[in-house]
């Protein structure tokens, strides 16, 4: 095989080359970042309890639409009550 020789590159290819790693290293960085915080959220919810995933649950609820809380907590338990979340 033959080697082609490459000429140097300009002083605008590289800079072009510069900021191409780093928008590279930025997408890189970004993704890391938000994989990052979706397993902190998985472990977080791991640590739960399953009262405080009832509450959790409650508050994201329209306040209009939220029964009173223990009334929701007690249908999460029994299910089989009409208005119980499985």
């Amino acid at each position: 095989m033959s080697e082609v020789a490459l000429p140097p590159p300009s002083p605008r290819d590289a800079e072009v080359q510069s900021v191409v790693l780093q928008l590279v290293e930025a997408f890189a960085f970004r993704e890391a970042t938000a994989v990052l915080n979706a397993r902190l959220k998985e472990i977080a919810a791991s640590q739960q309890t399953h009262i405080e995933r009832v509450f959790l649950d409650w508050l994201e609820m329209s306040v209009e639409d939220r029964p009173e809380f223990l009334t929701y907590a007690h249908h999460r338990r029994v299910p089989e009550l009409e208005g119980g979340a499985a």
